[in-house]
């Protein structure tokens, strides 16, 4: 217990740096720009967790049947299925949402100094950033499987890694795309993750 608890400490405070880093990045960038990253990823997390987590506490129960009775080929196809769908209907939402990120910005962010201006560059950022949503909602999927084998220690090496990728990329395409960068090396690291 206490060797899986140090490589999930461990990659918690890899997903603090990697934020810290991206906010660092972020303020080289210009004024605002800290801000304009959080709204734009502020939508993200929520999205999948509402996309993934009722799929996953369905299929946690049937998978772990599955591989209790040694039916890994209906185990493996549930996954499989599971990931189809999701995919499917995160690209969807992913789309409308690219359509409408003017508006989805001022919607829920619009008021007071967040103007126009404002939700016009949030929006930029959001129409890179939410690629990354299918990606997002299929990792917290998975996570019921890898996290009910007792994997614990292969959770913290995928996740590590993806926010390792991430630092990296940040710093190699920020000084190429500024703040675009930044948003860029969020998509591919969690799709690299997935």
């Amino acid at each position: 217990v206490l060797s899986q608890g140090v490589g999930l400490f461990f990659t918690s405070i890899l997903a603090q740096w990697a934020l810290a880093y991206m906010r660092r990045l972020g303020s080289l960038d210009g004024v605002g720009t800290i801000a304009v990253l959080s709204y734009a990823l502020a939508l993200i997390y929520p999205l999948s967790i509402l996309a993934a987590k009722p799929l996953a506490l369905i299929i946690g129960p049937r998978y772990i049947c599955c591989m209790k009775s040694g039916d890994l080929s209906s185990a493996k196809y549930l996954i499989v299925a599971s990931c189809g769908g999701l995919l499917f209907s995160t690209v969807l939402i992913s789309s409308v949402i690219y359509s409408h990120a003017q508006e989805v910005m001022e919607l829920l962010f619009g008021g007071g100094k967040f103007d126009a201006s404002v939700a016009s560059a949030t929006a930029s950022l959001l129409k890179i950033a939410i690629w990354g949503l299918p990606a997002e909602a299929i990792s917290r999927l998975l996570l019921v499987p890898l996290l009910n084998d007792g994997r614990m220690h292969a959770v913290s090496v995928i996740y590590s890694g993806r926010y390792t990728l991430q630092m990296f990329l940040s710093y190699t395409l920020f000084n190429s795309l500024g703040r675009n960068g930044i948003i860029w090396s969020y998509v591919v690291a969690v799709g690299l993750q997935s």
